[in-house]
């Protein structure tokens, strides 16, 4: 039997770095930002479906981070049971680290 996929839920400031992430592709090219918004949901459906499949961030077994296909961010989120709390849409290259302290 398939595996029910997990109940996303985001921290607020996650929630906001994928809204913005979006808009700053919206005001330079249209298809770039649907094609952030699929890559996005693409990545999503991927980590709610199998949880433990992306690997865990540096020395910290509770946070996982899976990596964007076409663009050059990162979701990190913990999972538990049926629920994958996103902690952060994090740019690769932009201020690592940055939401570590979030919960």
């Amino acid at each position: 039997m398939p595996k029910t996929p997990a109940h996303i839920l985001f921290h607020p400031e996650a929630a906001l770095e994928d809204k913005e992430a979006a808009a700053f592709y919206a005001v330079r090219n249209k298809v770039a930002a649907l094609a952030f918004k699929f890559d996005i949901a693409r990545t999503l459906f991927e980590v709610a479906k199998e949880p433990e499949r992306a690997a865990c961030f540096e020395d910290s077994p509770r946070i996982r981070r899976s990596v964007f296909r076409h663009f050059p961010f990162s979701l990190f989120y913990t999972a538990k049971a049926e629920q994958i709390f996103v902690i952060a849409v994090a740019h690769d290259r932009r201020r690592p680290g940055y939401w570590k302290r979030r919960r």
